[in-house]
């Protein structure tokens, strides 16, 4: 059995996330499957929200275990970063794979440099990635 604490501290912590994520309790209510009222009832901690609910919400990114027992199971998106991943879950394949086109885009170059050491045996640092077949040809050193 849940104790009054306990009920009344999910309560609030449902309140939290649902705030964060920038919803109203109608809209959170529809992504867990429950009424607007009974979404003001967990809120209020009149009643304990079920598991067919969680896991609705669960599955649009909240954090459940945060929820119940107060530890955060990932760090909280920001409301921006929580409308893209909605934004993204609600995409199709084309439209997603051109979002990830996108981003990948934009990010930095990963090469910042490539160092071949060695006399015998070569050693090569650095950050390079690559998908293709790569040869390096080292040349010969020629003997004094």
């Amino acid at each position: 059995m849940i104790s009054r604490e306990e009920k009344e501290s999910l309560g609030k912590r449902l309140f939290e996330e649902r705030k964060r994520a920038g919803l109203t309790q109608a809209a959170l209510a529809a992504m867990g499957g429950v009424s607007p009222k009974t979404q003001v009832f967990y809120e209020k901690s009149e009643r304990v929200p079920d598991a067919a609910y969680l896991a609705a919400i669960a599955r649009e990114s909240f954090d459940v275990m945060y929820i119940l027992i107060g530890e955060r199971a990932f760090e909280p998106l920001s409301v921006e970063e929580t409308a893209l991943v909605f934004g993204y879950r609600r995409l199709g394949t084309r439209a997603r794979a051109g979002v990830l086109a996108l981003l990948s885009g934009m990010q930095p170059d990963s090469v910042h440099g490539v160092h071949v050491k060695g006399d015998v045996g070569q050693l090569i640092e650095g950050d390079f990635q690559s998908s293709a077949p790569l040869t390096i040809n080292m040349g010969k050193k020629r003997k004094s």
